[in-house]
């Protein structure tokens, strides 16, 4: 009987143990997303400030001809970044005032797969 009570609390324990594992490993997986969202950001900053150095300062159009000239690609593209792809997205009509940046999971190939993980806006700089 005694025996049987402490299988009954190893069982119950490791139910909450696995669990809360489980929730872990999303938090993780959340948090990265988020952190390659930060690198989409900081990737589509550092290519608008170079594309002004190179132009004396000039400031590119807010559409999808300008953000292909300073990114070296079309909006809606996904770029890979290793264990994530990343899609900017501009808004309706291809002209906005910020660019949304989307995070997906990488299917191994470079493209993405499954739902958006994260996504964050970037303003053009000023």
């Amino acid at each position: 009987m005694e025996l049987l009570v402490v299988l009954v609390i190893v069982g119950i324990l490791a139910a909450v143990i696995v669990r809360k594992y489980f929730d872990l490993g999303d938090a993780a997986r959340q948090r990265a997303a988020k952190g390659a969202v930060s690198e989409g950001i900081a990737r589509f900053r550092m290519a608008y400030e170079e594309y002004q150095l190179q132009t004396n300062g000039q400031r590119p159009t807010e559409d999808v001809a300008g953000f292909t000239t300073i990114m070296g690609y079309a909006p809606d593209t996904d770029v890979d970044i290793g264990d994530y792809v990343l899609r900017f997205h501009l808004g309706s009509g291809g002209t906005s005032d910020h660019v949304e940046i989307q995070a997906y999971r990488d299917d191994g190939s470079g493209a993405s797969t499954g739902d958006m993980l994260a996504s964050a806006n970037a303003t053009w700089p000023e």
